[in-house]
Formats: C-alpha cells, structure tokens, sequence
C-alpha cells in the first residue's frame, strides 16, 4: 500500500505520506470489519433456516402420522398428487358434459357463446361477474333456482 501511494502522490513529505497511508490501512480495516458483520449474519440467516428446515423435517406426516416425514410422506404425497388429477379430470368432464349442445339453438343452428360465457340451462349464456340477461322468453338464474327447487 505505501508503494501505491508513492506512486500515486510523489512529492509527499514523510508526514503526509504516513497521514494518507493511515487513512487508507483505517479505511480498508473498516471494509473488512463491514465484510466479516456481513458474513456472519450470513451464517447466523443460514444457520437458523437449516435449524427451521430439520425442524420442519422431524414433523409427521399431516395425513397418516408417520414420523420424521416433513408433514408429508412420499404415499400420501402420491395419493393427494393422484386425488388431485383424479378431481380435475371430473371438473373437465363435467363442464364438458355441461356444455354439450348448448351451444345449439333450437333447429340446429349454432349460437355463438361470448368469450368468457358459459352455457347454462335452458339455453340462458351467463358471462362471468355479470348478472344473466333478463327479458320475456328467458328466467333469470334466481327464478330458475325458484321453480327447480
């Protein structure tokens, strides 16, 4: 450092020459003081999510208790994984059975469905966040649920 320095500032007298070279060995004492804080807390952050992570890992399983599972075992993992597709295949299926023919008017014309629409019962269109239409030859879904219920 006291080589940079006499190349960076030639003509110092002693004096000033040791003033600078102070400065700097004060300043880079405090980078690394600032740099070994910053790893520690790094350590001490890792230190508590490992302990957080074993933790978590020593639970039992939510579903069948086995121990040491992390709140899930690897079967009921599967099994929930399984139930899920299972009941997603349902939902497609039954909104695609709900939907077949109703796109059909009376006589076999096609009836262009909005985009967003769902067909609904008596061939009524309902259009998410909005009330269905309401005039002479149609219900509306209220007085439907009325009369079916």
């Amino acid at each position: 450092m006291a080589a940079d320095i006499d190349r960076e500032l030639p003509g110092l007298s002693d004096r000033e020459r040791r003033r600078v070279l102070e400065e700097r060995l004060r300043e880079q004492a405090a980078a690394e003081r600032a740099l070994a804080a910053a790893q520690e807390e790094a350590d001490r952050e890792r230190q508590a999510a490992d302990a957080a992570e074993a933790a978590r890992q020593a639970l039992p399983c939510q579903d069948c208790g086995l121990a040491q599972s992390a709140e899930l075992c690897e079967a009921c993992g599967y099994r929930r994984t399984e139930a899920a597709i299972v009941e997603a295949g349902l939902v497609a299926a039954i909104w695609s059975a709900a939907g077949e023919g109703l796109d059909q008017e009376p006589g076999g014309a096609s009836r262009h469905l909005p985009q967003g629409g769902v067909a609904l019962p008596l061939g009524r269109v309902h259009q998410p966040e909005q009330a269905p239409p309401a005039g002479p030859a149609q219900e509306t879904e209220s007085e439907w649920c009325r009369r079916t219920t």
